[in-house]
């Protein structure tokens, strides 16, 4: 089964198991406020809402449902089985047809996701060993197939004890496009910008070694794109663009190295320099 069939099996669950849920009304607040949370991208909370929807309504399917989901976005294999098998035991007993149909869907859906969990699990021991190709090439099919915060985070924890902070850093970055609370993700992509803009900064200087200005510049554009106070970079490009006589350009990452750091005498001077220039041009 594909990727889109799998969501769309999801989809089918949700049907069967909403239809059914005849919980208390705070049971169902609890829910609702679950599924609030997973729709503005916030998981953690989700989770949170839906096990106390289950804490006050333990054969609720649709709560194990939707936790499972959230837990499947979040790369949490062993959890999301262990819910979708919660799911099966509580859907109801007294509509044989529903509840065929339904534990079909969630069989497949186990299936699917056995191998991505084993796989998981196989990346798991070889970080754990050590051997860090192996971890990114087995988390790497997890992500083929679903991609999710928890293999994300933890391909990158792989690629940085690799000492590939750019790859690490894309990996954490994707972890805060899927869910911006991840406080280890947020931590792990702050302490990593500067090491990545220095790369991308390091580049620009062997670029403008070799005459490459046009390479130059991007990287330096990726630089500050990365590290936004980054002085260095905004300098080395102002230089640049004075050079090639956009003195527009020139005089912007001048003021900008001078909000960064008002103590540049350098950066004043050129920026008088980038003035002038343009005032005579």
């Amino acid at each position: 089964m594909k990727l889109h069939s799998l969501f769309i099996a999801i989809a089918v669950i949700f049907v069967f198991t909403t239809q059914n849920a005849n919980a208390q009304n705070t049971a169902l607040s609890a829910l609702n406020r679950g599924d609030a949370a997973y729709e503005a991208g916030n998981y953690d909370l989700a989770i949170r809402e839906y096990t106390e929807a289950i804490r006050l309504s333990p054969n609720m399917v649709s709560a194990y449902a939707n936790r499972a989901i959230v837990y499947m976005i979040k790369g949490d294999w062993t959890r999301v089985i262990t819910d979708l098998e919660a799911a099966i035991n509580r859907i109801d007993q007294n509509n044989a047809e529903e509840r065929a149909i339904s534990i079909n869907i969630i069989r497949i859906l186990e299936e699917e996701l056995k191998p991505m969990q084993a796989a998981f699990n196989r990346g798991l021991t070889a970080y754990n060993a050590e051997n860090y190709d192996l971890a990114i090439t087995e988390f790497t099919r997890v992500l083929e197939i679903m991609p999710s915060e928890g293999t994300f985070l933890n391909r990158g924890l792989a690629y940085g004890k690799k000492g590939d902070y750019e790859h690490a850093f894309a990996d954490w970055t994707s972890v805060l496009a899927i869910n911006p609370n991840n406080a280890e993700a947020l931590r792990l992509y702050n302490s990593a910008i500067p090491v990545v803009a220095e790369i991308s900064f390091n580049r620009a200087i062997v670029a403008l070694q070799e005459n490459n200005l046009i390479l130059a510049i991007t990287e330096l554009d990726n630089a500050i794109k990365i590290n936004q106070n980054y002085e260095d970079a905004f300098f080395a490009r102002g230089v640049i663009a004075h050079s090639i006589r956009s003195y527009d350009h020139a005089i912007a990452d001048f003021e900008a190295v001078l909000r960064i750091n008002p103590n540049n005498e350098e950066a004043r001077k050129r920026l008088g320099q980038a003035r002038l220039s343009k005032a005579l041009n």
